[in-house]
């Protein structure tokens, strides 16, 4: 049976560890299925067909396993989950405003007492980035820079984190 044109709707349990997914089309009908990520196991749960004699088909489960892996790797933050954020939710008009405060705090901790900053006005993120880059132009490369935006709640936020690059001579 072609199964293309469905619909697909995934979302993970409060755990994220199980993918749930429906897909449905008005021509043929739908399929809910829950994903264990654990172990790649597809269970369905529940079909309603429109022609009775349809069943699910191993290739129907394999397009509902990779679906699901796809959008649980799409949930994932790009971040590890061990890092010590600053978290500041002060918003200034203007970038001028924005690169003062940075430079003046939280660009000096970045590295040494937090490995990230969170932030919910983008112009922060910005001056941030641009130091950090700067200081390890002028120094020599002390850490990589990341920055990711996270769209969700009542408005975006930002986060820029560091990880030192690990020096051999200091291993020896």
């Amino acid at each position: 049976m072609n199964r293309g044109g469905w619909l697909k709707h995934y979302w993970l349990d409060k755990d994220n560890r199980v993918v749930h997914t429906t897909m449905s089309t008005p021509e043929q009908g739908t399929i809910m299925a829950r994903v264990n990520l654990q172990n790649g196991s597809v269970e369905v749960i529940e079909t309603k067909f429109l022609d009775p004699s349809t069943t699910v088909t191993p290739r129907d489960e394999a397009h509902i396993l990779y679906g699901a892996q796809a959008f649980e790797r799409g949930q994932r933050p790009p971040y590890p989950d061990n890092l010590r954020w600053y978290e500041e939710e002060t918003v200034f008009d203007t970038m001028r405003e924005s690169w003062e405060w940075v430079s003046s705090g939280i660009y000096n901790e970045i590295g040494n007492l937090y490995d990230g900053y969170r932030t919910a006005d983008e112009k922060m993120a910005y001056a941030l980035v641009y130091e950090l880059t700067r200081l390890n132009t002028s120094q020599g490369s002390t850490f990589f820079i990341f920055a990711h935006n996270e769209f969700g709640g009542d408005r975006p936020h930002f986060r820029v984190w560091v990880k030192r690059i690990q020096d051999p001579l200091k291993e020896l």
